[in-house]
């Protein structure tokens, strides 16, 4: 519970900072990463099914991290 926690205060730093795309990427794929090992302790199928549909909520959130990166590098390549 403590982990989500710090989790999702680091998500919400990094959004605020608006140019740090690739640690809140970063943050967001450990969370995943740690919703598949919380999900390897549960017994039953309803709990993983919720767990997986948390992690699954998560990397839809990280839409705008792929676009801010997409967006260094067009204009990176530009010049």
């Amino acid at each position: 519970m403590l982990a989500d926690l710090h989790y999702s205060k680091a998500v919400k730093l990094f959004q605020l900072l608006k140019d740090a795309p690739c640690e809140l990427l970063r943050v967001q794929l450990e969370r995943v990463a740690f919703a598949e090992f919380q999900m390897t302790s549960q017994n039953s199928n309803v709990g993983k099914l919720k767990t997986l549909s948390g992690a699954l909520d998560i990397m839809t959130r990280t839409e705008h991290a792929f676009q801010l990166i997409r967006k260094e590098l067009v204009e990176e390549f530009d010049q």
